[in-house]
């Protein structure tokens, strides 16, 4: 979801990185990188997409989280396809309160199970110790997980009990679980911006790569400045940036990002000749264009005082 990570350079001389397998180190170093994963190290993703992303066999990707689990590096909860990267927020933590409430929509959407409990109450402890500003917006917009890890084949057999205790139809409404996984999961672009994979892509077919993230660094300007404020006058930034976008054409402009600004250019200066030269090189830059050359018969200063010295000469020779 974000595009960059801080890995720690000591992990090298950890006593249980440097300790692992190839493919363990291989592994580990994938799920700290991976774009299927949060700014805060938890996400839901099942195993064979990850082996398939990183192309290893499953079976031997299988092997490598097992061997991560056992060092107590990754957490799995394979029925909820959920992973918890248990020391990544400690060298990851939120930049300020804004990345804190942009994180509790990611968060948020996250099936429940054991493992988000965990990682909301190791994010507590993180907010509380980054100030007060952090820990208010952590209490604001991080909803506290109600269920305790219950699975989803649990949850259909008390849903089935209930039906059979008291007659009732079976709800439209799907449990927490299932509709998650109904439900896209959307990614988090630069720090403010949320798309799923099917709109970014749309976005990148309609635009191009460049224009689309011109328009995501917009979004992600124009909300950072305020979120609340932003986030009461657009509930989808894909349907936002398209709207921007449509506005910018009625408008008659471009949606080409703008070139980029140029710097002011060198000092320069008009020699005695009438060239511009640079102030710091010396160097010829042009030369200033000609005046045009007007004939003046009228007598010139000059020649009228030169006239009457003469004239008073001869009169007094004569």
């Amino acid at each position: 979801m974000s595009r960059y990570r801080n890995v720690n350079c000591k992990i090298w001389n950890g006593d249980k990185f440097s300790f692992l397998s190839e493919r363990a180190k291989l592994v580990f170093l994938h799920l700290l990188t991976t774009p299927f994963g949060t700014p805060f190290g938890a996400f839901k993703m099942s195993v064979s997409c990850l082996a398939e992303e990183v192309r290893i066999p499953l079976e031997g990707y299988r092997e490598a989280l097992t061997e991560l689990f056992q060092n107590g590096m990754v957490k799995h909860d394979e029925r909820a396809m959920f992973i918890l990267i248990p020391r990544f927020i400690k060298h990851n933590p939120p930049a300020n309160p804004n990345v804190v409430q942009s994180w509790a929509g990611i968060f948020n959407e996250l099936p429940s199970c054991d493992l988000k409990n965990e990682f909301y109450a190791s994010m507590s402890d993180t907010c509380k110790g980054l100030g007060e500003p952090f820990a208010k917006r952590f209490r604001q917009y991080f909803k506290e997980p109600t269920s305790k890890g219950i699975g989803i084949q649990e949850q259909k057999q008390k849903q089935e009990q209930k039906q059979e205790q008291g007659g009732e139809k079976e709800s439209a409404a799907a449990s927490p679980s299932e509709s998650f996984e109904t439900k896209p999961e959307k990614r988090l672009f630069l720090e403010n911006v949320f798309l799923t994979s099917e709109e970014y892509f749309k976005l990148i077919k309609k635009f191009g790569q460049e224009k689309t993230d011109y328009w995501i660094e917009q979004v992600n300007i124009a909300r950072g400045r305020n979120i609340e404020e932003f986030d009461r006058k657009s509930t989808s930034h894909y349907y936002t940036i398209l709207s921007w976008a449509d506005l910018k054409k009625e408008r008659g402009k471009s949606d080409d990002p703008p070139p980029p600004k140029r710097g002011k250019g060198p000092a320069c200066y008009k020699d005695k000749e009438g060239r511009i030269r640079r102030v710091d090189t010396q160097e010829l830059v042009g030369e200033s264009p000609p005046t045009e050359s007007v004939s003046d018969t009228s007598p010139k200063p000059e020649g009228m005082v030169r006239g009457a010295v003469l004239s008073i000469v001869n009169s007094v020779s004569m």
